[in-house]
Parts: C-alpha cells; structure tokens; sequence
C-alpha cells in the first residue's frame, strides 16, 4: 500500500492535536499488519521490479504533481518507469529518453471504487473522468511491458 495524502491527513491531525498523537496511525498501521500488508509514507516510492510505485509524484516543493497533464510533467523528470493514482483517471503517457531504456512509462490506474461512485469532495462529480477498476500489470527488466485493465463493472459482474 502507497500511503497517499488522505491517509497523510492523519499524521497532520495527530502533529495538530498531541492529546490522540500516536492513537490514530498506530490503528491504521497495525490495521495492515493485521492482514499481512506493506505500506509505503506518503511522498516515498515502493520499486517492484524497477517500477516506481507511489500514489502521487512530488515535485521539489514537495508539492503533487497534478492536473491534466500530470502524466507529461512526470515523464519529462523521470529517469525510471511510475505507478500513480492520486487524480482517480486512468491515463498512460510514454516518452521517449536517451540511454538504455529509450522511454519512460508513467501510469495512472484509475481507482478500485464501486463503478460510478464519486466522492462528494469533487466538484461537479459527473465530470470527474474517473476511472473505476483494476490494473493487472506486467513488468519487465525495470519496465512497465504490458496492462490489462479490467472495469470495476466487469469485475462485478465477474466476483459478485
């Protein structure tokens, strides 16, 4: 698990309120132990076969990388292949390098809510973009080499 910024939220509220400090994230990270998951703070990469997993890119401010063309923003500093999902789309944006690799893929996986649900803090929800499902990826010497992305509304209909 990526930690992304609203699980962040809950580091920021213990730091702001020292009387719960340590009652919250301590819930949360043995929630994961519990079930046998891993997890990654926000802000830093977990590498799975030279893929950069992380829920959303930062920038030298620390700040995330975001908007319509996020993807393109990444590709152009990235010197290794990523994973996000902070803006709930699914989109895939390759471009090329010089060296080895001759690219870098950058993917955004959409979110593993129920098929159409958008959450009240966005905006004019009907025109989120969101993307609802999951990604099945293969990776390859250091590389994104392959996505098979299956709705959410297929793996419904699929597992019930």
């Amino acid at each position: 698990l990526t930690f992304g910024n609203h699980e962040r939220r809950v580091w920021l509220y213990e730091e702001q309120r020292p009387e719960v400090a340590g009652m919250l994230t301590s819930e949360l990270l043995q929630t994961l132990v519990d079930h046998g998951w891993s997890s990654s703070p926000y802000g830093e990469y977990k590498f799975i076969g030279g893929v950069g997993f992380i829920h959303c890119a930062l920038n030298r401010l620390g700040k995330s990388v975001g908007g319509k063309n996020a993807e393109n923003t990444i590709a152009n500093d990235a010197v290794f292949d990523h994973v996000i999902g902070h803006s709930h789309v699914k989109r895939e944006h390759r471009a090329p390098k010089y060296g080895p690799s001759k690219h870098v893929t950058i993917l955004n996986l959409g979110c593993a809510l129920p098929q159409g649900r958008v959450e009240s803090y966005i905006y004019h929800g009907a025109q989120s973009g969101w993307w609802w499902g999951c990604c099945v990826l293969t990776l390859q010497g250091g590389q994104i080499t392959g996505v098979d992305a299956i709705p959410m509304a297929e793996l419904q209909r699929r597992y019930g």
